[in-house]
């Protein structure tokens, strides 16, 4: 969407509380925080949220952000741009970074975006029902181990610890996340904000989905491990009408006590099978 609003010269300014994320972004006249919109208001600022749920959309949300702003859709590609500062950064803290597996356990956990400040951003963190079984992480992490790997778990300063991993990155800022996974060997993580890095720097890895869809939130390029059959609380994006598919992440399981059936259905060894390849 961005490129093709810049090759209609148009001028892009992006809102957003983590914003630092764009930095670097050829496609991007301008970062703001959302309290500054008010200055702009020659400038059309439009909500994606609002505009999918009013029309019923359920496609894949980087066609969403296109027909939003009435231009072609030229395809599932990210733009992305890693400063060499961050790059040697990861090179200095870990040499061997390419021996190296990141997780990400809980979707949308608010992470510092500010070195300087206690300003946090989140990915929209609303309820559990993206969380996988802490009990089949502490396994996971323990077999990867066995196959020579280091893993580092990262994500919001409050994320609760899988204790087997031997590296824990929590607070870290989205843009090392980026340069770590640019480095890494490979990465596993719930639908948060792993998936879109990971597919923005070409480094492939696996997503568990549980209340949300990968046809609409993932990308081709990862490995999405997906069981919408196992549902049984049907109060979700899987028993919903399409235009509520947008508003899974608010969704808790309500008819069935937050069994979050769907992520149970994901189990260690299938992940194990779906790693083999990457490594």
């Amino acid at each position: 969407m961005l490129r093709q609003l810049k090759k209609e010269k148009k001028k892009v300014v992006i809102s957003a509380i983590y914003h630092p994320i764009f930095a670097g972004n050829p496609n991007v006249d301008e970062l703001i925080f959302p309290d500054e919109e008010p200055q702009y208001a020659k400038i059309d600022f439009r909500d994606l949220y609002r505009w999918a749920f009013e029309n019923g959309f359920s496609g894949r949300l980087s066609e969403a952000w296109c027909r939003l702003f009435d231009v072609k859709y030229d395809g599932d590609k990210l733009d992305y741009t890693i400063f060499p500062l961050e790059r040697d950064w990861v090179k200095k803290q870990f040499p061997n970074a390419d021996k190296l597996i990141l997780i990400s356990t809980t979707g949308g956990v608010p992470v510092i975006q500010y070195a300087d400040t206690e300003r946090t951003g989140s990915a929209g963190k609303r309820t559990h029902t993206k969380d996988w079984v802490k009990d089949r992480w502490e396994v996971l992490v323990k077999e990867i181990k066995a196959k020579g790997y280091k893993v580092m778990q990262v994500g919001g300063a409050n994320e609760e610890q899988i204790e087997a991993c031997d590296v824990k990155m929590f607070g870290i800022s989205y843009r090392l996340t980026m340069a770590l996974l640019e480095q890494c060997k490979t990465w596993i993580s719930v639908d948060t904000f792993l998936g879109h890095g990971g597919h923005a720097v070409h480094k492939p890895g696996i997503v568990l989905y549980g209340a949300t869809d990968p046809k609409m939130f993932g990308h081709k390029t990862n490995v999405n491990i997906y069981h919408p059959e196992a549902c049984l609380s049907k109060d979700c994006v899987q028993g919903g009408e399409p235009k509520f598919q947008w508003l899974s992440q608010a969704l808790d399981c309500k008819k069935n006590g937050n069994n979050r059936d769907c992520m149970k259905a994901i189990t260690v060894e299938e992940v194990l099978s779906k790693l083999e390849p990457l490594l």
